[in-house]
């Protein structure tokens, strides 16, 4: 009999989708035998009824599962703004043959008014959508990580060329500065040579004409000796000459 009522349920159209529902399976004239609301994941909804996929049920509940007496049941459906419950009647059941345990029940729903079924059908729809958009979001977070990773890969090889070419620059300065430096250390010789040389020859001039030579003056720089010993040169060279007389 449950088999032959089964494709009443074929006219609604099923949307495949997966929910947590709560639910209480209950005699044919819904007397209670199992006091416990459980939950369970529909694989498909619509208006008319669901298919559930239950997992564990205790040895007496699936007991009377496992019979072929007539079972009603009761379904809560969370909606995002209300919950729904709703009665219906097991129309078939069966050992889920996809899982390693559990049952598979095909419920139809028994009583639902207009508004509440196309609110199941609208909220099935969207579970249904739901997994196409996670799926369009992670294609668009791989693709937008892909990107920066490219971008992130071409930015850094810019930015190594131009600290290899920075380095590469400081190197050279620093082999300029060590050249002028050179290059001035050797002046520095010359000139102290040159106002050694001047500073004697000051020497000479001041001892041919009477006068003590001036001592060194220390601290100071080859360059500041080379100015006073030229200094020294000039005031004997062109110090004025004393005229004589001649008598008559």
């Amino acid at each position: 009999m449950a088999m032959a009522e089964r494709p009443d349920l074929r006219r609604h159209i099923r949307i495949p989708s997966i929910l947590p529902v709560d639910f209480q399976l209950r005699g044919a004239e819904g007397e209670r035998f199992d006091p416990e609301i459980r939950t369970a994941f529909t694989r498909d909804l619509s208006e008319g009824g669901l298919r559930l996929e239950i997992t564990t049920l205790p040895d007496v509940v699936a007991a009377r599962l496992r019979g072929k007496e007539p079972l009603t049941i009761e379904v809560d459906i969370a909606l995002p703004r209300r919950t729904l419950r709703i009665p219906g009647r097991v129309a078939w059941r069966g050992p889920a043959a996809d899982t390693r345990a559990g049952w598979i029940v095909g419920v139809q729903f028994t009583e639902v008014s207009a508004a509440d079924a196309a609110a199941i059908t609208e909220y099935a729809r969207q579970a249904a959508r739901r997994p196409m958009i996670v799926k369009t979001v992670l294609a668009a977070m791989a693709v937008l990580l892909v990107a920066g990773g490219l971008v992130y890969w071409w930015n850094t090889g810019i930015l190594s060329h131009r600290i290899e070419t920075t380095r590469q620059a400081l190197v050279k300065s620093e082999q300029e500065v060590a050249q002028v430096s050179d290059s001035l250390g050797d002046r520095q010789l010359e000139i102290g040579w040159l106002a050694t040389q001047v500073r004697e020859l000051a020497d000479v001039l001041d001892e041919r004409e009477g006068r003590v030579p001036p001592p060194a003056e220390p601290g100071k720089s080859p360059a500041q000796e080379l100015a006073r010993g030229i200094e020294r040169l000039r005031a004997s060279i062109l110090k004025p000459q004393a005229t004589t007389k001649e008598h008559p």
